[in-house]
This record gives C-alpha cells, structure tokens and sequence, in this order.
C-alpha cells in the first residue's frame, strides 16, 4: 500500500492505484497524526499470525470484514516528504527520515503504524533464519540505490515457497454440502488460458463458501481453460476467467501442474484478468 499525506489528509492506495482509504478508517486517522505536511509512504498492510509473522490468509479476512484494528502498516520507504521529492536520494537516507517520522515522540499515537525493520549484510544466513521460522522470505535492496517504480536490480524478492498469482477458470464443488473443494487454475500466454491444476486447501469452511457465492454469478458453460485433464475436469463448474488469486505450492508435477498448492486469497487489489474476446473489446 501507498500513504499519501496531505495537509492533515490521508489517503491509502493499492500498488495499482486503487483508492482504499474508505476499507482502513482506523489507519487513516493514525496517518493523519503524523507530523508532516505532505508525504508519500510506500508499506505494506499485514495481518499476523500467533507468532508475529505474517498471514496472507488472515488479511484477507480481515479486510473482508473491515477489521482494520487487527493490521499493521509496516512502512519501508519516503518518497515524498514535505513536499521534497526523496527519490533520487540513497535508500538508506530515505529510510532514516522515515525512521524520524515514524519513531518520534508521539509513536504512541500511531501503534498500527510500524517501521519494517532491516538488517545490513549478507542475505543468506538471513533467508536460511525466516525460512527456519516458516516466513515469507525476504527482500534484499541495495542500500545507496535511488527509487524506481516497479521491479528492477536494486531490490529482489526471495520467498522461500513458490508462491504465485493465478486466474480461476472454474471450481469443484465441496462433496460435504455448499462451498468450493477445489479451484481450477490457469494463466494467460499471449491469448491462450493455459491450465496449472487445482488448489484444494487453504480455505476454511466459511471462506469456500464465499469463494463459491463469489464464483456463481460468473459461470460459464464452455472451459476457457485449454487442456485440462479429464480427471481434473470431473465435477466441474466452469467460470469467465476474471478473479486473481495467490497460492503457493511446493513444486511442479512432470507434466507441468502445481503440487500441493495451498489458496492463499483472492488479489482483490489486482485488476481482473479478463478474457481475450472482453480484452479485445
């Protein structure tokens, strides 16, 4: 997520440009206590887990039930700081005004907005260390770099299970009564719904059940998705392929399928990936 701060107004936005600040009411009036004038903060929104680390599927749900109370906004760069743009100044100087916005005298006005913290130096006893602890992963940056929209060389992300975002071309019904039992994946290349298999856990009871209210209104009677195995497609209830989910998975079969994927949530701030023939109009 982006803070933009403007004169005792704040505003939270997607990293595609989605205007959520109606969803966090609670963050937006944290963010307006801060002692600047105009800003921009780039952070990321979390849920946590028993053990503080951070659980996808948690944030889902509590954005879902407009919980913001339950998040943390941990906040790792200043772009914009009193109407100065920082951008072109080294990460590590972007960071340490940020570090003095946030950690200042009045930090107890603001506790859901956190500073992510950092550790300098080699990465890799660091990645071994939160995979141990069944984290994420990582992000490693160089610390004199200047800021670049998008992924470039200066930043990379390390996860330490294959996670992805893919497209639902259609669902198996739960054989235990209503909800979904598994959902069927795909991804686009070029024009083509190319299929990566099914994701059948990660979704309590309660979340199948929405997941299928969600799917309904999109079925369809033809698969747009292109080859899917005859023992995949039993049962199928086929959907218009327009909801983003995440799923991570341990690793790929011979013929290309994921192996024990695991629904992580739908992408709500990710634009629906829309057929070709809707594409094209």
């Amino acid at each position: 997520m982006g803070a933009e701060l403007d004169h005792g107004k704040a505003r939270l936005f997607t990293r595609n440009g989605y205007d959520w600040s109606d969803r966090f009411p609670s963050l937006i009036k944290e963010l307006e206590l801060l002692p600047c004038e105009r800003a921009y903060i780039d952070g990321e929104l979390c849920a946590l887990d028993d053990i503080g680390a951070s659980d996808f599927g948690a944030l889902q749900a509590a954005i879902g039930a407009r919980r913001d109370r339950d998040l943390i906004f941990y906040v790792f760069d200043l772009l914009i700081f009193n109407g100065k743009d920082l951008r072109k100044l080294p990460l590590r100087e972007r960071r340490s005004k940020l570090a003095t916005l946030i950690n200042g005298r009045r930090r107890k006005e603001w506790p859901h907005i956190q500073l992510s913290e950092e550790i300098e130096g080699e990465a890799t006893v660091f990645f071994k260390h939160a995979c141990k602890h069944k984290l994420e992963g990582i992000i490693s940056k160089k610390a004199d770099s200047r800021y670049v929209s998008g992924r470039s060389l200066s930043w990379v992300k390390v996860k330490c299970s294959p996670r992805q975002e893919f497209v639902i071309g259609g669902y198996i019904p739960s054989t235990v009564g209503r909800g979904v039992g598994s959902l069927l994946l795909g991804h686009y290349q070029g024009r083509i719904f190319v299929y990566d298999g099914r994701a059948g856990t990660g979704f309590t009871h309660r979340l199948s059940v929405e997941l299928e209210r969600r799917l309904k209104p999109l079925t369809v009677e033809q698969p747009a998705l292109q080859k899917v195995p005859r023992e995949h497609a039993k049962r199928a209830v086929w959907v218009s392929p327009e909801l983003v989910c995440e799923v991570q998975f341990t690793a790929r079969t011979a013929e290309g399928y994921l192996r024990q994927a695991s629904f992580k949530g739908l992408r709500e701030d990710k634009r629906r990936r829309m057929s070709p023939k809707r594409r094209s109009r």
